[in-house]
């Protein structure tokens, strides 16, 4: 259900969104399949948790018409109507979720996955030293792309799709060209292994982050070093880029996460919340949210701006190890232990949970560009791809 955060917001009859674009200024909320029109003003149970013994938040219900005994059971059935089609709706989901494809052709584990910008290619990177360039509709191997000396740990599509990156714990970063599988250049700068890298949105930066504590900054063009982030005191395991390309988000060994201002290469925040490494990181697609993963089994929603905690999300019995947002914000997918579990953005509830690796830990988890599939990579040594139903 959808977080209320003003009293007196109404849904509005005959939209398929549950908040009319009043609770996110005009974009898609995870409420979108919210069809019904109550016509009335109501309240998310976290917001009446919070504020139910509030004096002066009972005059304003009061000021806005909910009044007496019927009103409040009126919006306590609400509540309960709007859960009860939410989780039947998730359940509905889950039941429609399948699983399109196991991608077989490493010999080791796979520890990142990502979709290409039309989504008709995935790669995979691997321990095995290889990235495999996979064709998503038939699921058929395109290329090996073969020049590591080590695992590779994270993959990263340039946005016009005509570059892949690498990083590698053999301390390196490869630009590979995607039409001809070949090495364009070799980024050396990192004094231990690169666990991710993430291109700007416009593509002419590439950052990486190693267990030597820094990010570097790369000129995608010249292959030479633009900047180095130094702030975090143990390796730096996800970063992720805002989808303005201004700031840069990244997740630490030393439990916290960085925002940095990428301009001036300068920490604007650092988020502490997380009781152990945060391994993965992601920005919303609106740029208001930020996800981080963690050792400490837990995923933190926190709200860009303020830098304040939303949520935490717990259902996982193990390391969240990869965190994804879908197209469209209203999903994040997270991989941990041998599971993946969809949560609702805007509640913060669970949604679905896929089960099928075999390994205990599902390494990277990536939606594709249009949201309708999922890729996974997982530590048995394969690639699951699943079809996600339209809301």
């Amino acid at each position: 259900m959808s977080v209320v955060r003003r009293v007196g917001d109404v849904v509005e009859q005959g939209t398929s969104l549950f908040c009319a674009g009043k609770l996110c200024a005009g974009e898609l909320c995870a409420g979108k399949h919210y069809s019904q029109c109550f016509k009335l003003t109501i309240l998310s149970n976290e917001l009446w948790q919070s504020d139910k013994k509030s004096p002066s938040n009972l005059r304003t219900y009061q000021e806005r018409g909910v009044k007496g005994r019927n009103s409040m059971r009126v919006l306590w059935f609400i509540l309960l109507l709007t859960s009860s089609y939410s989780s039947a709706l998730a359940q509905a989901d889950l039941a429609d979720i399948r699983e399109l494809g196991r991608l077989e052709g490493h010999t080791d584990g796979v520890y990142g996955v990502a979709f290409s910008p039309d989504g008709r290619a995935l790669a995979s990177g691997s321990w095995d030293y290889s990235i495999i360039l996979w064709d998503v509709a038939s699921g058929s191997e395109r290329a090996r792309l073969e020049g590591h000396t080590s695992g590779v740990y994270g993959v990263a599509f340039s946005p016009d799709g005509a570059t892949l990156a690498s990083g590698s714990d053999d301390e390196s970063v490869i630009l590979w060209d995607v039409a001809s599988g070949s090495e364009r250049a070799r980024l050396e700068g990192h004094t231990d292994s690169v666990y991710s890298v993430a291109f700007s949105p416009d593509g002419a930066t590439l950052a990486s982050g190693s267990d030597d504590n820094s990010i570097i900054l790369w000129d995608v063009a010249s292959g030479s070093e633009r900047a180095r982030l130094e702030g975090h005191d143990n390796g730096v395991f996800g970063v992720a880029f805002s989808p303005d390309g201004r700031a840069l988000a990244s997740g630490s060994d030393d439990e916290s996460v960085i925002l940095w201002d990428v301009a001036s290469g300068s920490e604007r925040v650092r988020l502490e919340g997380h009781a152990w490494v945060v391994y993965s990181v992601a920005f919303s697609p609106d740029g208001r949210a930020l996800a981080s993963g963690s050792g400490d089994d837990s995923i933190i929603l926190w709200d860009v701006a303020s830098g304040s905690e939303r949520f935490r999300l717990k259902g996982h019995t193990d390391w969240v190890r990869s965190v994804a947002f879908s197209p469209d914000g209203a999903t994040l997918a997270s991989g941990s232990d041998d599971s993946i579990i969809l949560w609702d953005v805007a509640s913060g509830s669970e949604q679905a949970r896929l089960e099928g690796h075999t390994s205990p830990w599902v390494n990277s988890v990536a939606f594709s560009p249009d949201g309708r599939a999922l890729a996974s990579g997982s530590g048995d040594g394969t690639v699951r791809t699943y079809a996600i139903p339209d809301n």
